[in-house]
């Protein structure tokens, strides 16, 4: 599970709530005035502040990936990251009178609280039908107005949630059975080149 299904973890359940209804979703540092500027309100922006990989004494492989023959061609690693930090902000226009953004932060909580591992803890979905199951911990933590009233002015509802995941990295390699190594002598033949060792001490 990479960083990025964990956010399009959280997006999946939101879309699925019945709890809260958001706009278009965005799990990257929004631009507003480029990219981003038809984006459907209230836009939901994901993005992780902070991390810290967990410390281990040992190595975090897991385990070897092998071919159909029962050989090893590299290796399987399982790398933990611990109370990640995420920032969820819910942004409405601030002449948008329709949309309320605490009203809004208050059914974005209730729709990610029925996964919090210290409540329901039911687990993510992936989005495809199953399960987010490299999400270890899900904590959804505490919610504010932060308004950004400068400018063409938003009035934003900013949400704290910490995830604890492992992350998966193979390193398969093509499996070498043989090894031909030059020997003395001439070419067989044709276009071949004729290679000659000389070992010297």
């Amino acid at each position: 599970m990479t960083p990025q299904d964990v956010l399009d973890a959280i997006v999946a359940a939101l879309t699925q709530s019945t709890a809260f209804d958001g706009g278009d979703y965005i799990t990257e540092e929004i631009d507003a005035p480029g990219a981003n500027s038809r984006l459907k309100q209230p836009v939901v922006e994901l993005q992780f502040i902070a991390g810290a990989r967990a410390e281990q004494w040992n190595t975090d492989r897991v385990g070897y990936t092998t071919d159909d023959s029962g050989n090893r061609t590299g290796e399987i690693f399982e790398p933990t990251w611990e109370d990640v930090e995420i920032q969820a902000d819910i942004r409405v226009a601030a002449g948008n009178a329709q949309l309320d953004a605490t009203e809004l932060g208050g059914n974005f909580e209730r729709a990610l609280y029925r996964h919090d591992s210290q409540g329901p803890d039911i687990p993510l979905p992936d989005g495809a039908g199953g399960t987010a199951d490299g999400i270890e911990e899900f904590l959804v933590g505490d919610g504010r107005r932060q308004d950004d009233l400068a400018g063409p002015g938003i009035r934003r509802w900013r949400h704290d949630l910490t995830v604890t995941f492992t992350d998966r990295v193979t390193t398969d390699t093509e499996y070498v059975e043989v090894v031909e190594t030059p020997t003395s002598g001439t070419a067989s033949g044709g276009d071949d080149v004729a290679i000659e060792l000389t070992v010297s001490n």
